[in-house]
């Protein structure tokens, strides 16, 4: 069962950069380089698991989300910026 409120607004924010989301890793979140990416499948694994239980769907898959960015491409600014643009449509 989906909830009206989570569904309406989905947005997935990803990237393909693997080395951004090392440094991000490293720098937000006080984890050691050599442990990042497996830090990183950690969390997306917990992602995985909320999203499966709270919301019925699949992490990561873009049919479920009504608004799909990469960071890695366009930075954190951008998707703030587009993510706030869409809210007033």
């Amino acid at each position: 069962m989906r909830t009206a409120g989570l569904r309406s607004r989905s947005v997935f924010v990803y990237s393909t950069d693997v080395e951004a989301k090392v440094r991000r890793a490293v720098e937000l979140d006080g984890v050691r380089r050599g442990r990042a990416e497996a830090y990183i499948a950690k969390m997306d694994q917990s992602r995985r698991r909320y999203q499966r239980f709270f919301a019925d769907t699949e992490f990561g898959d873009y049919r479920e989300y009504d608004l799909c960015l990469n960071s890695g491409r366009l930075g954190y600014d951008a998707c703030v910026d587009v993510i706030l643009r869409s809210l007033h449509r």
